[in-house]
């Protein structure tokens, strides 16, 4: 690409001095002035024995295979890739498979869990949370509060106008069911949903730099002034009340909050909790 010299491995990842901009300017900042001479199997080597760290070489192997197909593109289709984009390019693959790894291990994960609703432990309450999305660019939060016996102590719905991702959603129908159960003078919660997601943030107290993020942190920011805050994994059938009141508030005008009472709407549901619980 640069012209200056044959093509040799060596020269195409470390000594070309376009390469050597990329290296030096991603988040690995590697002079690679520094190796000029050795082979490139050795420089890897070396590395291997400086850097143990897995997610320093998911952005490595990245790099170098941008720098190859950015060789290929000018190759064979005379196009060339800037260095800034290169380094995008490898950073954005990286962060994608890192993600995708992490969704994975949080499916097999949530696997385990229970698919039926439990009653908490004597003297805490359990509140169930749960978000539908309508198609008017709204979305439907619905929250259940029961004590140790599965008697509902508080119900409650609302509408909330948004365009939302679901676990953006899911983490506002949290919120809202949190903020009613303090306001009911609850204080020693077990905060249950059945978004993975959601719930893996929530116990690695990790709010992400995002709309997500920052729903999250209120979440986490809003248990501190309660006595106890835990938080639960329910599978979907665990989790029915909450959905049901979410989705039967797509024509509430208002907040709707029941005290030791629920809608009708949601007795039978309540009551194969009730059923499944005892048997």
């Amino acid at each position: 690409m640069c012209g200056e010299d044959a093509e040799t491995i060596s020269h195409m990842f470390l000594r070309c001095p376009e390469v050597k901009r990329v290296w030096y300017f991603s988040p690995l900042r590697l002079n690679v002035e520094e190796r000029v001479g050795i082979p490139f199997g050795e420089w890897c080597g070396k590395l291997q024995q400086i850097h143990k760290e897995k997610e320093w070489w998911e952005i490595f192997w990245n790099v170098l295979w941008s720098i190859w197909n950015r060789r290929n593109k000018w190759v064979f289709e005379g196009k060339k890739i800037e260095v800034l984009e290169v380094i995008q390019h490898s950073v954005g693959r990286a962060g994608e498979y890192v993600k995708a790894n992490d969704h994975e291990q949080m499916l097999v994960a949530a696997q385990k869990y229970d698919n039926l609703w439990k009653a908490p432990p004597a003297g805490c309450i359990k509140v169930n949370s749960d978000a539908a999305i309508f198609k008017d660019n709204s979305i439907g939060l619905g929250g259940v509060a029961r004590d140790n016996e599965g008697d509902v102590v508080m119900a409650t719905c609302r509408k909330w106008r948004g365009n939302f991702d679901v676990e953006v959603a899911e983490a506002i129908g949290m919120r809202h069911a949190l903020k009613i159960a303090r306001e009911a003078g609850f204080k020693v919660l077990i905060l249950e949903t059945d978004n993975f997601q959601l719930y893996h943030q929530l116990t690695s107290r990790k709010a992400p730099s995002s709309s997500f993020g920052n729903v999250v942190n209120d979440i986490l920011v809003m248990s501190r002034a309660c006595d106890s805050v835990s938080f639960s994994f329910v599978k979907r059938e665990g989790n029915r009340v909450a959905h049901n009141l979410a989705k039967g508030s797509e024509n509430v005008v208002e907040e709707l909050v029941w005290l030791e009472d629920y809608p009708p709407e949601v007795g039978r549901v309540v009551l194969d909790d009730l059923q499944f619980m005892l048997s």
